[in-house]
């Protein structure tokens, strides 16, 4: 993304129907079409995920506690 901006360029969005040739060569009859494309997928439940946030408090004190920590291997 940074390589990026180092290029002067503007994005201009064209409506899909402007644009019918391309999009014909995706919609070819002999490819997929994704019908069925979710089938058999697993979604996973919100009980299998641990919540790993921490209060602002606890946060702050953790990062006092690793700078101390650096400041004595040093």
């Amino acid at each position: 993304m940074t390589e990026l901006q180092e290029y002067d360029f503007q994005l201009i969005h064209k409506p899909s129907n402007s644009q019918k040739k391309v999009d014909a060569l995706s919609r070819r009859p002999d490819h997929s079409q994704g019908k069925g494309d979710n089938e058999d997928q697993t979604v996973l439940k919100e009980e299998w995920f641990r919540n790993l946030t921490i209060q602002e408090g606890e946060f702050w004190k953790e990062i006092e506690e690793a700078e101390e920590f650096m400041e004595k291997e040093v």
